[in-house]
């Protein structure tokens, strides 16, 4: 599935808010502290959480020496025992038993106590810690330093709040964008799915044909595949669905390439189209002059897309106009002066031109069908900012900017 970049951005924003959040609190539980007048009652704990440290440490370090002591014992007990001749310990056997278990029985204890002080000790450093560090950040930060710093943070958190609340709305308008591709997508994983199944009890049935002894039993089991499939060769039926299948995926990943290239569209909040003129004038092969071309000029303008058209020159045949003309059609639909209409020089290509206009802003994207191979070192072609049309049945339709409009002939 198709995946709203918005999303990402809009959580790392609330991730922000709640790092700062955390902060502030720790700042406000400080200023409740100096107004209340309990920094010398943090002292005070201060130091009594460094008795009580220094109280368990030496309690820690006592244990250590009963654990070791116990340890030697086990120790030199299974030395002993492993020094006896075969005799001593035929007759000593159950004293030797009981003796070492003894002794390990008093190590198991005193390790557990051991591992209990280290933890309770371990507890009271780390408040200890937390505790030092607050304090000396009242000591160094003062009051009012701590007053101003927490009017930042709610300034920052604000300023966030809104940049997710505009967030938000770009968020909606891609969800808005990609849930046809979404629908298309979650429809054909249905149809992958279905057919992986279908694969998977073909399978099953070659395998029995291979284990079948009798005639009878493949009989069925033919039968069977011809029922559920209308063909009675499991392995053709499974060639036939894995080719399915490859093209089901082929077309699964057409449609996510273009809703990427849909989310790649909106997120670059394009500005400016470059329209390759001529290839706007033909439907198919055949040339329908510039009345698609206008329609489509005049719509992208009222939808405040800059438009610069770039011809061939061969453009000047095709309509039998010059200049002047040309500019002249383009000119009743649009402002000329915030708008270009650009006519290559004899002999000349505008395919070049099309990609140099284009190629230094990332918001400026082509609309041709043209694929520019000879160009792969331009901007533009690498970043793939080429938008493709479509023009049929006196519409142009534009699948990547949601365009479908009407012109006459």
């Amino acid at each position: 599935m198709l995946k709203n970049p918005y999303d990402v951005f809009i959580d790392n924003k609330n991730k922000e808010i709640t790092s700062i959040e955390i902060e502030a609190n720790e700042i406000n539980d400080i200023l409740i502290l100096l107004k209340q007048h309990t920094f010398d009652a943090l002292l005070l704990k201060l130091s009594h959480l460094s008795e009580r440290s220094f109280y368990l440490s030496g309690q820690w370090d006592q244990q250590k020496v009963i654990f070791d002591h116990a340890k030697a014992e086990v120790k030199s007990i299974e030395q002993k025992i492993d020094s006896q001749n075969f005799i001593s310990k035929l007759f000593h056997s159950s004293d030797n038993t009981k003796t070492l278990e003894q002794a390990k029985s008093r190590l198991v204890v005193t390790y557990r106590e051991l591992n209990k002080l280290n933890d309770a000790l371990q507890s009271k450093l780390d408040e200890k810690k937390a505790l030092s560090l607050k304090i000396d950040r009242i000591r160094s930060d003062g009051e009012g330093e701590l007053t101003n710093r927490l009017s930042a943070m709610v300034n920052i958190q604000n300023r966030l709040k809104e940049e997710i609340l505009a967030l938000s709305d770009k968020k909606a308008k891609i969800d808005q964008l990609i849930a046809p591709f979404q629908h298309e997508l979650k429809s054909s994983q249905k149809t992958i799915d279905q057919l992986h199944q279908q694969i998977t009890h073909l399978e099953c049935l070659e395998n029995e044909l291979d284990q079948a002894n009798t005639g009878f039993e493949r009989k069925q089991i033919h039968q069977t595949c011809e029922e559920e499939y209308g063909n009675g060769n499991p392995s053709r039926v499974k060639s036939q669905i894995l080719a399915q299948l490859k093209s089901e995926k082929f077309q699964r990943a057409k449609i996510e390439s273009r809703g990427k290239k849909t989310i790649k569209i909106a997120m670059n909040d394009v500005k400016c189209l470059v329209i390759d003129g001529n290839n706007c004038c033909y439907e198919g092969s055949q040339f329908i002059g510039l009345n698609a071309l206008l329609s489509l000029s005049k719509y992208l303008v009222r939808h405040h897309y800059q438009v610069i058209i770039v011809f061939d020159a061969s453009i000047r045949n095709l309509l039998q106009m010059n200049d002047q003309d040309i500019r002249h059609q383009f000119a009743q639909v649009m402002d000329l002066n915030a708008n270009i209409i650009h006519i290559v020089p004899t002999r000349s290509k505008a395919d070049g031109i099309i990609l140099e206009v284009a190629d230094d802003e990332s918001s400026r994207f082509v609309i041709s069908n043209d694929k520019f191979k000879d160009f792969p070192e331009k901007a533009v072609v690498r970043e793939d900012r080429i938008i493709k049309h479509n023009i049929v049945a006196q519409k142009v339709i534009i699948e990547d900017l949601q365009i479908s409009i009407n012109f006459q002939s």
